[in-house]
């Protein structure tokens, strides 16, 4: 969650919202990193010389809403907010939405970046591609 950090950002601020036992999700897809490790498992599940490729990318959004959203509503996040309940999930969204726009900037307006472009977020992903044994 180092390099994809509205990912972190988005985890912490879920936990924020529970004092016991919070959601954490985005720990496993964006805190299953280490290459090596990843490779073991796939060695070990029988498939062979995996291809590695990663993939790093600045998406453009035209709001901090829309990926504070996704982030929360778009993944499994959102089962396990509803599954403890007690928290309405659009106050998590909204502050979501408030601590990416505090990383990356707003215009005057409030939406995007002061030139107008919307958001430039930095993504980072790892592929990994093997035939079974």
């Amino acid at each position: 969650m180092q390099i994809n950090r509205v990912a972190g950002l988005t985890q912490d601020t879920i936990a924020s919202f529970f004092e016991v036992a919070p959601p954490d999700f985005l720990s496993t897809p964006f805190g299953f990193y280490q290459i090596a490790p990843i490779r073991d498992l796939i060695a070990g599940a029988g498939f062979a010389d995996p291809e590695i490729h990663t993939v790093s990318e600045t998406v453009q959004i035209a709001d901090a809403i829309t990926i504070a959203r996704g982030f929360v509503e778009g993944t499994p996040a959102i089962l396990q907010i509803r599954e403890r309940g007690g928290v309405d999930p659009a106050d998590i969204v909204a502050t979501v939405a408030e601590a990416i726009q505090d990383l990356y900037g707003r215009t005057l307006d409030g939406r995007g970046s002061d030139d107008g472009a919307g958001l430039q977020i930095p993504l980072q992903e790892i592929v990994f591609l093997a035939n079974r044994t």
